[in-house]
Order: structure tokens, then C-alpha cells, then sequence
């Protein structure tokens, strides 16, 4: 009998091995699903940077099917030739890099051509505000910006800098996990699960609300706890860093400041209280643009916070700005980063060609 259940539970699980190389051999053979986003690869200064010259696509699918290209030096913008007339650098992460849309429906290129003025676009997906900083020391002063725009997401970008630390040579490494790295192939199988558990997430969004990560709402809690507190420091000190590196280059320095779309979608923000016990005693979701403006504004550094504009924007019964599951901005977000920042761009770019180079 025991050798029977043996043999039998050994056929079972070769006939299940090779119905599965089966299915994925012919899973390969049509591409499905599409080959995974993944554009990153090493970098010594960074930790890692979008590869060169990619061409490629990103999906989410039902949210979004979009063309993601890079150029020579791993940018999702054209190649940056010799500069002619004024110049933007705009640092960021995956907000500024456009992830959802295409590339002419990022508000950096939006913003592109509504200003007449060059903006290389040096968003990277995953980039806290370390990598930033650390960015612009290796090749910030090359691009010879007259403006450099730092557009910080009051989230991660806050609370994940102490996973990294700097190599003896001055680059990046990561404390806990591995770089991401860019793989050609992946079995389709893994990723035709992890597809449907995604589409499942989307049809329970219906039911349960997005919330943001803990790391984040640790940032909004009303008694900071010692991580919290370093968080905010790191943060500080990264900032001020980048705002001298930047002033040594020549360039103006702007920080824009905008927040996860529980912050500022109302209802979300009342689901979120609801389903937290002590909610209102507990956290403050604002706290993370008070601590940081009260540092720029202590520190004379140029900053926008558009936080009230997408306040005002949901009151007057504005359409979404974010995609459900995704999180980051849909085309309507895009075009209203790009409308909020239009005029204070121009302003200081009239004010960047009035003063002179040599007092810069």
C-alpha cells in the first residue's frame, strides 16, 4: 500500500512538472504576459539608474500600457546635447519619471513645452532623497542648470534614506537588499500570478481602501517615535546638502513638495480615520510638509508645496489626479502638476536671466 501512495504521488508530481514546463514553454513562445518592468541596473554612484537606451514597456494592466524609453545616459528624456537658452534640472522618483503615462504626458515635459525651456528630466523610479543628493554630486554641475527643481514626495522619499549608506569610494549601497537589476527573461508563469493576484487587488478596491505605508504614516504620528525623529534629521541634512551642491554649481535651487493621494483625497482620507482606531489622536498626515517647510523655510531654500492646491482641487469636486492602485499620478495629475507649477517656474526663470551668471 505505502509503496503504491509512493508511486502514485510520484507520478502526480512528475505529471504536474511537466505540465508546467509544458505551459511555460508555451507561455514563452506567445509572450504572455508581456515581458516585467525592469529598467534598473548598477550604478556606483547611485546604487542603480535606469539602463541605457532601453525600449521597452511599462504595464499595470487594466490601469496602464505605456512606451518607456531611456537615452544614452539612462533618462527617460531626449539626449541631452549642448545647452542653448535657460535650462531645468528636475530631480526625482517615479512621479517625476512619469510612471503610468507617456512621456509626453509627464508634467516634466508638459511643463517642457509650455515654458519654451529645456528640462532634463532625471526622475528615477525607487529614489529616495539620498540618491538624489547623491546624483547630483557625480553629475549635477554637467548639466550647467539654471535651475534645478527638486520634486520631493513626502513619502518614501523621507522615511527610506537609512537603508543606504555610502560606499569608501562615495558612492551608494543598500543596507538590507540588493540593487534592482534588469532581467531580459522571466517565467511566465510567476508573472501571470503575480497579474491576476494584481487584478484581484483591483477588484477588491472596490471593498477596501488604499493606505499609505506604515514608514509614512510612522512620519505622521503625533508622538514621533526615535526612527521617525532620524528620519525627519536625515532628511534635513540631505537637503541641505543638495541645496549646497547645487548653489556651488551656479544654479538656482527650488524644492516642490507633494504628498500621497491619502493626504489629499478627502474621501480616502475619511476611510483611512475610519478604519484606524484613535486615527485623529494618533496621526497628523500633514505633519511630514509642516516639518520639511518649516526647515526650508528656516533655511531661506525656494520651496512650492502643492498640497493645498490638490486640497482645493478635490473640494470644487475635481476629477481623481492618481491612479486607484497604482498610486502615482494618471495623465489628470500630470496636467495638474504642470498647471500649478507653470507661472512659479517662469517667475524664476525671468528672475535666473535677470541676475547675473557671476552673483549666481
Amino acid at each position: 500500500m505505502n509503496k503504491r501512495l509512493l508511486f502514485n504521488a510520484i507520478l502526480l508530481s512528475l505529471s504536474v512538472l511537466v505540465g508546467g514546463v509544458l505551459a511555460e514553454l508555451s507561455l514563452q513562445l506567445v509572450d504572455y504576459p508581456p515581458s516585467g518592468f525592469s529598467p534598473w541596473i548598477y550604478d556606483a554612484d547611485t546604487a542603480y539608474r535606469y539602463a541605457s537606451n532601453l525600449d521597452t514597456r511599462m504595464t499595470r494592466p487594466p490601469e496602464y500600457d505605456v512606451a518607456f524609453a531611456t537615452n544614452s545616459i539612462g533618462l527617460r528624456d531626449d539626449e541631452v546635447g549642448p545647452k542653448h537658452g535657460l535650462r531645468i534640472l528636475m530631480l526625482g522618483d517615479s512621479f517625476a519619471s512619469g510612471y503610468g503615462v507617456e512621456r509626453s504626458a509627464t508634467f516634466p515635459s508638459l511643463l517642457e513645452q509650455r515654458l519654451g525651456t529645456e528640462i532634463v528630466n532625471a526622475g528615477v523610479g525607487g529614489y529616495e532623497l539620498v540618491h538624489q543628493a547623491h546624483y547630483f554630486d557625480a553629475h549635477g554641475a554637467a548639466f550647467d542648470a539654471d535651475l534645478v527643481v527638486l520634486m520631493l514626495y513626502l513619502g518614501n522619499d523621507l522615511s527610506r534614506n537609512a537603508e543606504w549608506r555610502e560606499t569608501p569610494t562615495g558612492g551608494l549601497e543598500s543596507i538590507s537588499r540588493a540593487y534592482p537589476t534588469r532581467t531580459t527573461r522571466e517565467f511566465k508563469l510567476g508573472r501571470l500570478y503575480r497579474q491576476m493576484r494584481y487584478r484581484r487587488r483591483l477588484d477588491d478596491s472596490a471593498r477596501t481602501a488604499w493606505t499609505p505605508f506604515d514608514d509614512y504614516l510612522a512620519l505622521c504620528e503625533r508622538d514621533l517615535s526615535p526612527e521617525s525623529e532620524q528620519a525627519y534629521d536625515t532628511s534635513r541634512m540631505l537637503l541641505g546638502r543638495l541645496r549646497d551642491a547645487v548653489k556651488e554649481s551656479g544654479a538656482e535651487f527650488l524644492v516642490v513638495m507633494f504628498s500621497y493621494r491619502t493626504t489629499v483625497e478627502p474621501e480616502a482620507a475619511e476611510r483611512l480615520a475610519a478604519e484606524t482606531e484613535g486615527f485623529d489622536r494618533r496621526y497628523d498626515l500633514i505633519r511630514p510638509a509642516r516639518e520639511i517647510a518649516t526647515y526650508l523655510e528656516g533655511e531661506g531654500i525656494d520651496y512650492i508645496d502643492l498640497i493645498p492646491d490638490f486640497f482645493d482641487h478635490y473640494r470644487a469636486g475635481g476629477e481623481v489626479l492618481y491612479f486607484p492602485i497604482d498610486g502615482h499620478f494618471n495623465p489628470a495629475g500630470n496636467a495638474f502638476v504642470a498647471q500649478r507649477l507653470e507661472s512659479a517656474l517662469r517667475q524664476r526663470l525671468r528672475a535666473a536671466t535677470a541676475e547675473p551668471a557671476s552673483s549666481r
